[in-house]
């Protein structure tokens, strides 16, 4: 995929990373696990259908950090999201699908 402009962004959820995850080059993956979503960076995210599909599952599942220790205390998904372009309209359902969600993990 070619550099977006955003180098240091995951493509899958958009959470900024300490060493750009496909390298200065914009095509180097390092191969490196994203905190927030868990994406491999270089091989579950290596063309636009596969970050599609690796962020519409993380987001049905409920878009949970892969690793909870470094989610910051006012971390807000949609926001994170729009660094990647998500599109507004999709964003919308994103809050009804975790809404959805969270709901029905609360009365269990």
């Amino acid at each position: 995929m070619p550099n977006n402009g955003f180098n240091d962004l995951c493509r899958v959820c958009g959470l900024a990373q300490e060493v750009p995850p496909w390298g200065e080059d914009g095509e180097t993956p390092t191969f490196n696990i994203c905190d927030c979503c868990g994406v491999e960076f270089g091989y579950e995210n290596a063309t636009l259908g596969a970050v599609t599909k690796f962020r519409d599952a993380w987001i049905r599942s409920g878009a949970h950090w892969f690793n909870q220790g470094k989610k910051p205390d006012h971390w807000d998904l949609l926001v994170q999201l729009a660094r990647v372009g998500y599109h507004p309209m999709r964003l919308m359902s994103v809050r009804i699908v975790l809404t959805h969600w969270r709901d029905a993990e609360a009365k269990t």
